[in-house]
């Protein structure tokens, strides 16, 4: 069946066009944790043309409503619930199109008459083989590449970059998350960051590794200078990016990202927390009781860390850990970071001075739907009301 410029071949996942051959990918997000009401940015109306007259037919999708294009289609899954799409309307915007061939979304009809929305698939890749036996593969590349970062006598054995890239290259697209529960010397990443540069997309990364202590008697320098190989690892990622910024001076940028590549990273460990933890009281003397109470008089534990406590806040409001945080530098009198995701609707403000100044409190245009989190003790009681009723306050 054809439609536009769009043929279907004899399985129905498997279409071509004047590019080349594609499947389908469904453009909503399956996972049954997400949807509309923790992932609102992904949720809204696309249209689709009435007049697709089976499953094999093929239409784009523009994101505004026209007399060809009059069908809303907003996404909910099997129990028709208010599910969300994988993309964010920007990026729809930037892949949809009245074209069919320059569309990189189209929809198609289903079996009960209503729609779904797809995203062109391109087969990039080929059937792997069952030996891999490139000399680029071999355990031996992997030292070469700590070698060109300078780090070769930190690290035994690191895996070879170009083996991840292929495995990567082969079971992973845009957009993809790629996790190493043993990171290492994180070899891992520093493929994810070549590889991304090589085909344009954009897949991120997390590396986990344990603070394991260097053998001294084997790296007496790594020892010395890192002490653990989770320093090993974060370092090679600094020296990879340094090598990437390096390399791209005076290139031309190609690539077809609106925003270009982030090639910085962030590091968490595993630690307490700054809220004191609260003990449980089995007795009954009132005295003791009391003095529990005036133990508590700040949640916070002595000696709390504002950026610690500032990615704490993030985890509790909801907000992942790879939100942008961005100072408010027009708030002279105190020092307020502004915390935004595409994941969230609202915006988090938060600040953590040991006094809220009138004037920041004049300043803030927040909306009823955001945030605004500060220490309780910042704030007097009528400083605390001004803010309630433009915002949702929390204090700690």
């Amino acid at each position: 069946m054809t439609f536009g410029t769009t043929i279907a071949t004899s399985n129905d996942l498997d279409y071509q066009d004047d590019i080349s051959n594609f499947n389908l990918r469904e453009l909503r997000n399956r996972n049954p944790k997400f949807g509309r009401h923790n992932r609102p940015n992904l949720f809204y109306s696309v249209f689709v043309n009435p007049n697709i007259s089976d499953k094999d037919s093929l239409s784009p999708v523009p994101l505004e409503k026209t007399n060809n294009y009059c069908i809303e289609v907003v996404p909910l899954n099997s129990k028709d619930a208010e599910s969300c799409w994988r993309w964010g309307k920007s990026k729809f915007s930037a892949n949809c199109s009245v074209d069919t061939l320059k569309s990189n979304l189209v929809a198609r009809r289903k079996n009960n008459g209503e729609f779904s929305i797809f995203e062109k698939y391109r087969k990039t890749t080929y059937k792997p083989k069952s030996i891999w036996n490139d000399n680029s593969f071999l355990t031996e590349t992997g030292t070469v590449k700590l070698r060109e970062l300078g780090l070769e006598k930190y690290f035994d054995f690191p895996k070879p970059v170009n083996l991840i890239k292929e495995c990567l290259r082969l079971s992973t697209v845009e957009d993809d998350l790629i996790l190493d529960f043993f990171a290492g010397s994180c070899s891992t990443a520093q493929a994810v960051f070549e590889l991304n540069q090589e085909d344009d997309r954009n897949r991120r990364f997390i590396m986990v590794q344990l603070p394991e202590i260097i053998d001294e008697r084997k790296h007496p320098e790594a020892a010395k200078e890192f002490h653990t190989i989770a320093n090993v690892g974060k370092e090679r990622i600094r020296r990879v990016i340094a090598k990437m910024h390096r390399e791209s001076e005076g290139r031309l940028n190609l690539s077809t990202h609106e925003n270009q590549e982030d090639l910085g990273f962030k590091v968490f460990k595993l630690s307490r927390s700054n809220y004191r933890a609260w003990q449980d009281y089995q007795g009954e003397d009132i005295q003791e009781i009391e003095t529990l109470f005036d133990g508590i008089e700040t949640p916070l534990i002595d000696g709390w860390d504002k950026a610690d406590l500032m990615t704490e806040i993030l985890l509790m409001q909801g907000f992942p850990l790879d939100s942008t945080i961005i100072r408010q530098d027009a708030f002279t009198y105190n020092d307020v970071q502004l915390v935004c995701s595409d994941a969230c609707a609202h915006h988090l403000f938060v600040c953590l001075n040991e006094r809220i100044e009138d004037n920041t409190i004049e300043q803030s245009r927040l909306r009823p739907e955001d945030i605004f989190v500060c220490l309780d003790s910042a704030l007097t009681d009528h400083s605390k009301m001004r803010l309630a009723d433009v915002c949702n306050l929390n204090v700690i």
